[in-house]
């Protein structure tokens, strides 16, 4: 009978986003109109959005031009009154920090330096406080849905903890607790390229079969495979950073050589070219990595070697993945990308090379650059995604 309920509760609950994905972003919608579009009965339908009236998730308005017979009304989605917290810790020093209604909408942000924490409970601490900094700022008194953050590290599934973190602050900690404590409410923690696959199959749910590579303060990466991510058992499956492709640098976390994120993370370019470049230690990364670009930007036939070797492991860490899992889309994304245009021929050369025939013709390769808001949008929509409107209280 337990089993019975829970079947029936999780039919209503798909149903319920049915309703509410058709009018997130649209006010025009009818109930007749949502019926046709769903495919659900006229009843369903009635029923469902009177429950989702007395939760303030929808608003009725009565279409004001005059018609014959009984006046339909458009149902809208009540957006301002749910928000999300979303939270970037992927660069070593910075918490940028954002406040977003449910149609992605950016209400206040901030982005911090945290070089002065030193402990993770120290960063939690930073976070609330910001949150509550914030609030203020664009006078909030609406439900906090949940709590998303960005890291670069895995999330262990077993143990709830961060491992294989490119910061070592983070490595070991029970990040997910630690909030969860703090703000009562749902919190999401993942890598920013399971994130960002997430994002373009929520886009484009038709392609059931991404590969994305993001590229940052660490290496890592996102597979969804016929619609459904790839984690493994314990939430380690896809990870890149330690894959041993790279040069016979030492690897500062685990002690190894040849790891590709000692090649690829944006941290260890900047650090090989802090000297020559002159660059200010003081700046923070993407300041730092910003001013390392130009500089290969302007002395790339100098570095045509450098650059060359580093466009050569992109493409051998990318046919590893295309050859493991047949994407019909693959991205490659993080601040890395602004060195694509210097690495390109020497990427795809060695990518083609690599990769069968008949996946060259097929798949569909794109680098997007970070924009800004863009991942704090990518969390916001993962929230969303996750969201029960018929149990606010859901952890």
């Amino acid at each position: 009978m337990d089993s019975l309920i829970t079947d029936v509760m999780d039919i209503k609950t798909y149903n319920v986003k049915k309703i509410v994905d058709i009018i997130r972003f649209d006010d025009t919608y009818t109930k007749k109109d949502v019926a046709i579009e769903t495919n659900l009965s006229m009843a369903t339908v009635y029923n469902l959005c009177s429950e989702l009236y007395k939760k303030n998730v929808l608003i009725e308005t009565k279409i004001t031009e005059q018609r014959v017979g009984r006046t339909p009304s458009i149902i809208s989605f009540n957006y301002q009154n749910f928000h999300v917290l979303t939270v970037d810790l992927q660069i070593e020093n910075m918490l940028s920090i954002a406040l977003l209604n449910l149609r992605n909408e950016v209400l206040v942000w901030d982005d911090i330096d945290i070089s002065g924490e030193h402990e993770i409970n120290d960063i939690v601490n930073k976070i609330y406080s910001t949150y509550k900094l914030l609030s203020k700022r664009v006078f909030i008194d609406a439900n906090l849905i949940g709590v998303g953050v960005s890291v670069p590290a895995i999330f262990d599934k077993n143990d709830d903890k961060l491992k294989s973190s490119a910061l070592e602050i983070f490595e070991n900690q029970p990040l997910k607790k630690l909030l969860t404590d703090v703000f009562d409410c749902k919190v999401y923690i993942n890598n920013c390229a399971n994130l960002r696959a997430l994002s373009e199959y929520t886009e484009n749910s038709s392609c059931k079969n991404i590969v994305c590579i993001d590229i940052s303060q660490g290496v890592g990466a996102g597979v969804i495979c016929e619609g459904n991510i790839v984690e493994g058992k314990n939430g380690y499956a896809t990870e890149l950073a330690h894959i041993p492709i790279g040069s016979d640098q030492i690897c500062p976390l685990c002690g190894n050589i040849g790891c590709v994120e000692t090649d690829l993370g944006i941290s260890y370019i900047v650090n090989k070219f802090l000297k020559e470049t002159n660059i200010d230690s003081t700046l923070n990364l993407p300041e730092k990595w910003n001013l390392c670009t130009e500089y290969l930007f302007n002395n790339k036939k100098k570095y045509k070697e450098y650059l060359d070797f580093l466009g050569q492991i992109l493409g051998k860490l990318s046919s590893i993945l295309i050859n493991m899992f047949d994407p019909e889309k693959f991205y490659i994304t993080g601040y890395f990308t602004s060195l694509i245009p210097l690495i390109y021929d020497s990427f795809t050369s060695e990518l083609n090379r690599r990769i069968f025939l008949f996946q060259q013709e097929k798949i569909k390769i794109g680098i997007k650059q970070p924009k800004t808001f863009e991942i704090h949008e990518v969390i916001c929509n993962t929230m969303y995604n996750l969201w029960n409107p018929l149990n606010m209280t859901e952890h």
